[in-house]
């Protein structure tokens, strides 16, 4: 269960190559992003907590064709 006092829940990407996000949240609604990150990184920030509050799924991918072997990826939860 998501705590109710968290305001947003972010996954970051960082790497050398063009990162594409998606997110599958629990009400199985679909969020994706190409480049809201630095440079060519993908970023999302999700403020519906209510969504979070079961099985979430999360795919990283590349734009294009491209294979990429380093991806940092960053889940945070802020209050």
């Amino acid at each position: 269960m998501v705590d109710p006092d968290f305001q947003d829940f972010e996954v970051r990407l960082n790497s050398a190559c063009d990162t594409t996000l998606l997110i599958r949240d629990a009400q199985e609604n679909w969020h994706f992003d190409d480049d809201s990150g630095p440079g060519l990184d993908s970023r999302l920030r999700l403020t519906d907590l209510a969504a979070l509050n079961g099985q979430v799924s999360i795919w990283v991918g590349t734009y294009g064709s491209a294979t990429c072997s380093d991806v940092d990826v960053r889940i945070r939860v802020r209050d």
